[in-house]
């Protein structure tokens, strides 16, 4: 027993040094590992000869009723830095929801070469899977997850179909 309060007193200490490297975020303290789970997985998607070690810090740089918008850097692979853009979406019983991207809006991984007629199927697709979800207001993590990178490719379809 004693060995188990001394694990769980020095995983609170870890965890709260960690989370003062988070002093400009709306992620709540008990979410940030979960955050930094997602953009440590984005990160290693894009890099995998140059794997994430460690989160540095987080900066809000937009924030309006729905949520904020925050840069998020990490350290990888020989002290090479990083920043992925995050959107937060937060929830009524207080949790959030999250949204990993690239600063430059560039999906992750290569790019498929699609036709244009292509290119608008997979957007109709993308819009009729985001109507069927509903709102994220009544979706499980994992759904509102799926809404909200619906919502990210879906405006990149509009910004592709603008004149």
């Amino acid at each position: 027993m004693k060995s188990q309060l001394k694990l769980i007193a020095l995983s609170v200490l870890a965890f709260g040094a960690q989370a003062q490297e988070f002093r400009e975020t709306s992620v709540p303290n008990e979410q940030i590992s979960a955050v930094v789970r997602d953009v440590a997985e984005w990160h290693n998607m894009q890099h995998s000869d140059c794997k994430f070690v460690k989160a540095l810090g987080s900066e809000t740089v937009e924030k309006d009723s729905d949520g904020t918008v925050e840069h998020w850097s990490i350290q990888a692979c020989a002290g090479k830095a990083f920043t992925y853009k995050v959107s937060v979406f937060p929830h009524s019983g207080g949790g959030v929801t999250d949204s990993v991207s690239n600063l430059d809006g560039s999906p992750v991984g290569e790019e498929l070469e699609l036709s244009d007629e292509e290119y608008a199927a997979e957007c109709k697709k993308m819009r009729e899977e985001e109507q069927a979800l509903g709102g994220p207001d009544k979706l499980d993590h994992d759904k509102a997850m799926k809404y909200y990178q619906l919502i990210a490719n879906l405006a990149a379809c509009s910004a592709a179909s603008a004149p």
